[in-house]
């Protein structure tokens, strides 16, 4: 085996951890943040313009060179990663938010529990 082979081989088994991580990551994402009871018809919604998408590349494919399509999936993968740590500055507000609700709440609570005892 060539030198080359080997490097094709190691980076095949990146991929492939990579994608092993990734499923069972999105599917607890999937469970923490979408109720099961609409998870379906949500995940449903989203997955029709990600087949339209596909579905366009793949019947223009021919009319573009391979460097194209290699900038634009990379293109969009910074824009998923852009949109990820947006996402998560927004959880992280929400969540600092819940946290100040609760506290307020168990605050009330137990005065309510002082005043009645």
């Amino acid at each position: 085996m060539t030198q080359d082979t080997y490097a094709m081989f190691a980076l095949f088994l990146v991929f492939e951890v990579a994608v092993g991580m990734f499923y069972p990551s999105y599917s607890m994402i999937k469970s923490k943040h979408i109720q099961e009871e609409v998870r379906s018809t949500v995940m449903n919604y989203f997955r029709i313009p990600l087949n339209a998408f596909v579905a366009i590349i793949l019947l223009r494919i021919s009319h573009f060179p391979s460097s194209f399509a290699l900038l634009m999936a990379s293109g969009m993968h910074l824009l998923a990663l852009l949109l990820f740590y947006k996402n998560m500055s927004l959880l992280k507000l929400t969540t600092e938010k819940e946290k100040e609700a609760c506290e307020i709440t168990q605050k009330r609570r137990l005065e309510d529990h002082i005043e009645m005892g």
